[in-house]
C-alpha cells in the first residue's frame, strides 16, 4: 500500500432550489450530486412510512437544531421525497428575504450535504 499523500475535499454550492455537492480529488471534480433544499421538521411521534426508507422514494432523516438560536433543541428533520409528499405545506426552504449565511435552511442543507457526501463515499 502506498503512503502517497493525496489532496481531497468536498465542494458544496448552496443554491436557492438545490444544493450541489461534489468531491475534489487531485484537482479533478468527481460526481456532482444535486439535493433539494426542502426540509420538514418531523413531529416527535412521527413514524417514517416504509416506502421512504429505501427504493426510489428513500428519504433522509437527521437530527439538527430546531432553529439558529444558541439554545435551540435538537429535533428530527427529513429531506427527500417525503418532504414533497407528506409535508409540502410546511416545508422549510431558502427564501430571498434572508441571507444564506443566516438562514436555517442553509444549516439543514449543509448537514444534508455532508450526510450524502459521506454515504456516497465522496468523503474518503
Amino acid at each position: 500500500m502506498s503512503e502517497e499523500k493525496t489532496s481531497a475535499g468536498i465542494i458544496i454550492d448552496f443554491g436557492n432550489s438545490e444544493t450541489r455537492v461534489c468531491s475534489l480529488h487531485r484537482a479533478s471534480l468527481q460526481e456532482i450530486v444535486r439535493l433539494s433544499n426542502a426540509f420538514a421538521q418531523l413531529p416527535d411521534d412521527y413514524v417514517v412510512p416504509d416506502q421512504y426508507t429505501s427504493g426510489p422514494l428513500e428519504s433522509i432523516v437527521f437530527d439538527a437544531p430546531a432553529s439558529l438560536a444558541d439554545d435551540a433543541p435538537i429535533v428530527r428533520f427529513a429531506a427527500g421525497p417525503i418532504v414533497e409528499r407528506e409535508f409540502a405545506v410546511e416545508a422549510i426552504r431558502p427564501t430571498a428575504t434572508s441571507r444564506k449565511y443566516a438562514a436555517h435552511a442553509t444549516l439543514l442543507s449543509f448537514r444534508y450535504a455532508l450526510y450524502v457526501a459521506q454515504s456516497r463515499s465522496l468523503l474518503s
